[in-house]
């Protein structure tokens, strides 16, 4: 009898831990696509995002996270903004650009699943189109004023010091 007990103990134990393994699983929201509006986006542009969510019932809460970065330093005024579902898993947020000298800009989505746990989707850097604007297009020059005296001033104390040098 002491037997057949300990067997059934260590099977209830097994058991147990089989069922704990083998949790039920619900579905985790995630972001299918964005999609961005206009496809080509300008410094201080309106640009309106649509995110497409897998398993958008199980979403509770879709946020926008976009920044705009300047060769590669991004401002710390970034958007953190909650999307409006539009029924069907597409999530809508316009927005509309800050700075004039960005040249890029990064988002990714944060979706919060009705479980209360939060997933979130790669970060997708989208370049800027900065031709036509004061920023980097064809006409403005994008050296920096009066660095060419700096040759010059090395030239003439170049030639200050082998002057000096002959006498």
């Amino acid at each position: 009898m002491k037997i057949r007990t300990k067997k059934i103990c260590i099977s209830g134990i097994i058991l147990g831990m089989l069922l704990l393994t083998t949790s039920v699983s619900s579905a985790v929201p995630a972001l299918d696509k964005m999609v961005l509006n206009p496809a080509v986006v300008t410094p201080q542009s309106d640009v309106t995002f649509t995110a497409d969510i897998e398993d958008y019932d199980f979403a509770k809460n879709v946020y926008l996270i976009v920044e705009e970065c300047t060769f590669g330093f991004c401002y710390a005024d970034s958007f953190n903004e909650s999307m409006s579902d539009n029924g069907e898993g597409k999530f809508e947020k316009k927005i509309t650009l800050k700075h004039d000298d960005a040249t890029e800009i990064k988002y990714h989505v944060e979706i919060e699943g009705t479980d209360g746990e939060w997933t979130a989707s790669k970060v997708t850097y989208v370049n800027l189109d900065t031709t036509g604007s004061s920023n980097g297009g064809d006409n403005d020059s994008n050296s920096t004023p009066g660095f060419e005296l700096i040759f010059l001033l090395m030239a003439v104390i170049v030639g200050f010091v082998s002057f000096r040098k002959k006498r």
